[in-house]
């Protein structure tokens, strides 16, 4: 979505010429529909904390679990900086973090993506002093914000207005324009997930005229469509072109065909199938209306279509979302029986097309303007929006569509009058649940405020998952103890009713495929012993708290199984354990332990640091979750180990060799797993290679929970390892 400052076209003073004109009309008040289901909305909460300076122009990007990103401007008395704070479906808003630290000039105009699996993107423009340049960083799950990478380096003029997009495995793509040798273009920059970013790219090749205000969306398999306006020589134009990864960018097409006007500020929504719809405002200098055309993946764009006929004045600052099913929901301002603007929305539904437009509030007294929409999974669409009120502030509101049902009517998503609140801007879940953030002034700063729509028409919640899910082997033998904390919901009979333990045997990060062994655990109880395991089998567990609302699963634990032969073996802890002694981390394999051994490579003296059985004292009694190590055995034996799975391990990497785990269940190619790292050399255990047991591996070779391996480095590192 585009800031307010570049979709805005209605002036300030215009406005503040229509509310003279009509002064007496402030004394009818504005009583807003009131309708049930907008009791979802709960109250409003504060999501950034400085006292340097205002904070405006928040971005919300949201995940398919309900773990939100927001971002925005922040001005500290010298110059504005981007700062972030994300949303856990769990435990709610976290701290405000900082995504960038060049001081030499302000950076604004963040926008904001995130992918099905939580990775994330924001861009922004930052002036260095003489030149706004396109900056971007990625964040990872369990590793937080990566460093602010430059994503174009030409210094003959300005760089603005970056969009971003990102597609489920984690790949991005950002577009932006920037003003060349007397032209504006639009350029392109791809970043593809475990490598990072491309060379900058031309989306548009056409120098007739200057080309800006692009948008970009993309689909699960990483296809990008992005559009943009470009002066053809007779008018302002909208213009558009797909992006495939592997192969670039095609040829740019129309989207629409009326040279008798300009478009103005377009705006596009893509959906996972990468079905597309493109809305915009085309203006002859004395009309404006609102257009729409669709693109179907393999078949284009279509005819362009007239959203609104409503000639009685002007209609402007559309946007546009879309479902999973390709339905779309477009809104916009306009005045019609009055000078007053106000919000009206549209339906569109493949094969059938634009239904007739719908009036989302009756205030003819003050001015209802720049509306945002997002459509959930089942086509229920939430509006919000600014409203003028009484003359003397702005608030927040917003109208929520049900399929079947219709709009339900206008309510407050907030009742603060200290002073105004603008520039909503909000995302839906597939599930229904709706979050929206803005700018709003206590009559001192400005800051950013979210609020949250709950879809169940309880308004009820699922309750808070349990923490610190673990696993412990009573005994070393093959029975599983698995320990969690309480859920914070454990006393609110309303939200919480009880717990219910699922077990897998092959891991799925959901816990798709696990079943119920424990279920209606009450409340009060903090672990389960499942005596039933599967002999020689590696077993995956789930905690889940389930209430009235549904239910939330925490983080998961697991039993790992592993079977030994006499000799040599190279390994690596796969979970979290509760003890890294090694006593406690090989007690199963402890009556035939002969001989292990690990390698700190800070000890530069002496490295290898060594347990051995015929010794009393132990030079290695205590492993690292980041350490592999040797065990030499001297009969075969079954190693069992339990602990909790992180969902991102960090393991550091010296210059030089290291000897580490690989700490995750999903198996993936070496070439992929250690992807952007400068890892030249690698070698994995192999029984025949005596005697030093070792081969050399290729990038195609894969990296398996519970193995260990030795990595080279040609500098220091941190390895991101995700479940």
């Amino acid at each position: 979505m585009s800031r307010r400052g570049a979709r805005g076209i209605l002036p300030t003073s215009y406005r503040g010429f229509l509310a003279f004109v009509f002064l007496p009309l402030l004394l009818l008040p504005f009583i807003p529909t009131t309708f049930a289901p907008g009791t979802g909305w709960g109250t409003p909460v504060l999501i950034e904390n400085s006292s340097l300076g205002d904070a405006e122009f928040p971005q919300i990007a949201v995940d398919p679990f309900g773990n939100a990103m927001a971002v925005w401007d922040q001005y500290n008395w010298t110059h504005t900086d981007i700062w972030a704070n994300r949303f856990d479906a769990v435990s709610g808003w976290g701290t405000p973090v900082l995504l960038e630290t060049d001081d030499s000039g302000s950076a604004s105009g963040a926008q904001i993506a995130i992918s099905v699996s939580g990775y994330a993107v924001a861009a922004w423009h930052q002036y260095d002093g003489l030149w706004s340049n396109i900056w971007a960083s990625i964040y990872s799950p369990g590793t937080g914000w990566g460093t602010a990478t430059l994503l174009e380096t030409d210094n003959t003029d300005q760089a603005w207005e970056p969009q971003v997009a990102m597609d489920a495995a984690g790949n991005a793509i950002a577009v932006w324009y920037h003003w060349g040798v007397g032209m504006s273009n639009v350029w392109s920059n791809y970043y593809e997930a475990g490598v990072g970013w491309s060379p900058r790219t031309l989306v548009e090749f056409n120098d007739t005229g200057d080309a800006f205000e692009p948008q970009v969306g993309m689909d699960a398999s990483g296809t990008a469509v992005a559009i943009w306006v470009q002066w053809d020589g007779t008018a302002y134009s909208l213009y558009s072109n797909t992006f495939v990864p592997g192969t670039g960018w095609g040829t740019p097409a129309p989207v629409e065909s009326d040279s008798t006007g300009d478009v103005v500020t377009p705006h596009l929504a893509v959906n996972a199938a990468g079905n597309a719809v493109a809305v915009w405002t085309w203006d002859d200098t004395s009309w404006m209306d609102v257009w729409s055309n669709y693109y179907q993946p393999g078949v284009g764009w279509g005819t362009e279509t007239l959203v609104e006929t409503d000639d009685r004045g002007w209609a402007f600052d559309a946007e546009v979302a879309i479902d999973p099913a390709g339905s779309a929901v477009t809104v916009w301002s306009q005045n019609t029986d009055t000078l007053m603007y106000n919000v009206f929305a549209n339906s569109f539904v493949p094969g059938t097309g634009w239904e007739s437009p719908a009036l989302l509030e009756n205030n003819d007294t003050w001015d209802a303007l720049f509306p945002q929409v997002a459509l959930d999974a089942s086509g229920a669409a939430t509006v919000v929006w600014e409203q003028y009120v009484g003359g003397n502030w702005q608030n927040i509101y917003a109208n929520r569509y049900e399929p079947g049902v219709g709009w339900e009517g206008a309510v407050l998503v907030e009742s603060d009058d200290a002073g105004d609140a603008w520039d909503p801007q909000l995302i839906a879940e597939p599930g229904g649940n709706v979050t929206a953030v803005w700018a709003q002034s206590d009559g001192v700063d400005v800051n950013i405020y979210a609020n949250r729509y709950l879809a169940s028409g309880t308004g009820l919640s699922p309750p808070a998952a349990p923490g610190g899910v673990s696993a412990t082997l009573p005994g070393g033998g093959q029975d599983v103890l698995v320990t969690w904390n309480p859920s914070a919901d454990e006393g609110d009979p309303a939200v919480f009713d009880h717990y219910e333990v699922l077990r897998g045997e092959a891991y799925d990060a959901d816990g798709v495929g696990y079943g119920v062994v424990a279920a209606s655990l009450p409340a009060g109880t903090t672990s389960f012993a499942d005596t039933a395991t599967l002999p020689g089998a590696t077993h995956f567990y789930v905690v889940r708290a389930v209430g009235p609302g549904g239910e939330t699963a925490g983080s998961q634990a697991a039993k790992y199984v592993l079977a030994l032969p006499s000799g040599r073996s190279l390994l690596g802890l796969p979970v979290v354990v509760q003890d890294y002694a090694v006593t406690s981390v090989l007690s199963s394999v402890l009556p035939v332990l002969d001989f292990m051994s690990a390698y700190d490579p800070s000890d530069a003296t002496d490295p290898f640091k060594t347990w051995d059985a015929t010794k009393p004292a132990k030079e290695l009694s205590v492993l690292a979750p980041t350490m592999g190590f040797w065990v030499t055995l001297r009969g075969a034996a079954e190693w069992r180990v339990a602990g909790g799975v992180s969902t991102m391990t960090a393991v550091p990497l010296a210059p030089g060799w290291n000897l580490v785990p690989y700490p995750s269940f999903v198996d993936r190619p070496a070439s992929v797993a250690l992807a952007g790292l400068p890892v030249t050399d690698m070698e994995g255990f192999d029984a025949r290679a005596a005697p030093y047991y070792l081969q050399v591996l290729s990038g195609d070779a894969i990296l398996r929970a519970g193995e260990g391996y030795w990595l080279y480095a040609s500098s220091a590192a941190i390895w991101s390892v995700p479940n």
